[in-house]
């Protein structure tokens, strides 16, 4: 069931697509030899997309870009149906010209150091690139020691593709070039080969990568307009941040406060990072989505949203908010098939496992079933069911427990004493929890064939 947070979240990223800019403007003219084409659209990256900048007429193979205010820094491109041409904005003022039928071979420029080491860089990369290919598709003809010298060559190809990428990113440090392909190249780790034991260095290593790897995008904003930062970033919270609420907690308002210089980074980055965390299907994550609401959302940070948004995203809140993980379980106030009261503190188990049902409910029937027959083991290991039937038809509830013999505690809360389906957001079912000995929320959302292992795990992690 897709709610309305994840909505919001997913419609919000259309909001804001419009190129920022300023300063004094600019003209950039561009001849397209050999054309045929009556207009191309001039766009830009931003982020994972492709945003319009504007269609322009094309005028005896001419088109010229200009305006008052000055372009954002970035890559730039121009498409039609049969050319695809991608140029670098920094200078405001300059002019290119190439033939379409091998745009990058015969492109000239005037008034553009930055193209200029963009088309350098690309002429000689694209040459790696053919030789590469042409030693690997060489490797399907031939066998033994040829193979091996072929293989040697496309190492040293490597090699040299290594060495021309840092070069070229060393030499012109301060262009807005050297910013982008150093995103594109990545952290460089070093060997540390005074470390002799393999695995110790191999962390070291890591380490490093973790540590430095965000210094190349320390300004999101500068490069938000290059086709590799929104992977580059994305990689980062993925694959290096610990999937802990308060450490991605923590490194998200790290990452977020970089972007406040540029709005549209900003307003891109957390809704990019909302989306992600509040769709995220690691347990505990939700805090996450809790946390961006309201520092930024709901804070007046955010402030292209509406006060309707506003309202939805406190609504949806109200059901998360009570049952993130690690935060103590909300009463509940239930009666048993003899109409008499249960709450959690009359269970003295070390574990109480949460399971909302409904008996008309499908998934229901397949997995109470699971659960009974892992009950007796659950009871082993310190657990006990606690069974809330969400139905309001007390008649059907009984007839369900006898039917099926469940023999776990059981209890309905006909009259609305709780207020689970908020505090529990029991919006869909089955819905399962695990509470601790103090009664706090350590697993939500589990299968219930997960629950055996996870308590025991638990326990285990605890005794360290």
């Amino acid at each position: 069931m897709v709610h309305q947070f994840m909505k919001i979240g997913l419609t919000l990223l259309g909001l804001f697509m419009t190129v920022m800019v300023t300063g004094q403007g600019h003209e950039i003219s561009i001849t397209m030899k050999g054309s045929q084409e009556e207009s191309v659209i001039v766009g830009y990256h931003f982020g994972k997309q492709r945003l319009v900048l504007d269609t322009l007429a094309v005028v005896d193979e001419l088109i010229l870009i200009q305006g008052e205010t000055s372009l954002t820094t970035g890559v730039y491109f121009i498409y039609s149906p049969k050319v695809y041409f991608e140029f670098l904005v920094e200078e405001q003022n300059f002019s290119m010209s190439f033939d379409v039928s091998d745009p990058y071979q015969t492109l000239s420029i005037i008034g553009s150091r930055e193209n200029e080491l963009f088309r350098a860089f690309q002429s000689q990369m694209g040459l790696y690139q053919r030789q590469q290919r042409a030693f690997s598709d060489s490797l399907t003809r031939i066998s033994g020691e040829d193979s091996i010298a072929v293989r040697d060559q496309l190492l040293t190809i490597g090699s040299d593709m290594s060495a021309f990428r840092k070069s070229m990113v060393e030499t012109n440090k301060g262009t807005f070039f050297s910013e982008f392909i150093s995103l594109m190249i990545g952290i460089e780790v070093p060997t540390f080969d005074s470390i002799s034991d393999q695995g110790e260095r191999r962390l070291a290593q890591y380490d490093y990568y973790r540590s430095n790897y965000m210094q190349l995008a320390s300004e999101p904003g500068r490069l938000m307009r290059t086709p590799v930062v929104h992977e580059y970033v994305m990689k980062y919270f993925n694959e290096m941040v610990v999937p802990q609420a308060d450490s991605t907690i923590l490194s998200i308002d790290t990452f977020m406060e970089s972007t406040l210089s540029d709005p549209s980074a900003f307003r891109y980055w957390l809704v990019t990072l909302f989306d992600a965390y509040q769709s995220s299907k690691i347990m505990g994550m939700d805090a996450v989505t809790v946390h961006m609401a309201d520092k930024y959302y709901l804070s007046g940070m955010a402030n292209w949203i509406t006060e309707e948004t506003k309202a939805d995203i406190s609504k949806e809140l109200r059901f998360i908010r009570p049952n993130l993980i690690g935060k103590p379980a909300p009463e509940l106030v239930l009666t048993d098939t003899s109409d008499r009261q249960i709450t959690l503190a009359q269970i003295d188990n070390p574990f109480i496992i949460l399971y909302f049902y409904d008996p008309d409910c499908g998934v229901c029937r397949k997995k109470t079933p699971l659960l009974l027959a892992d009950y007796t083991e659950l009871q082993s290991e310190g657990a006990e069911v606690l069974a809330v039937c969400t139905t309001t038809d007390l008649q059907k509830w009984k007839e369900y427990v006898t039917k099926n013999e469940l023999v776990w505690w059981n209890g309905s809360d006909p009259k609305a004493r709780s207020n689970f389906r908020v505090d529990y957001n029991v919006r869909s079912t089955p819905k399962v929890y695990v509470l601790d000995e103090q009664r706090n929320i350590i697993a939500k959302n589990l299968d219930v064939t997960q629950l055996l292992s996870f308590i025991q795990d638990h326990k285990r992690l605890v005794q360290q």
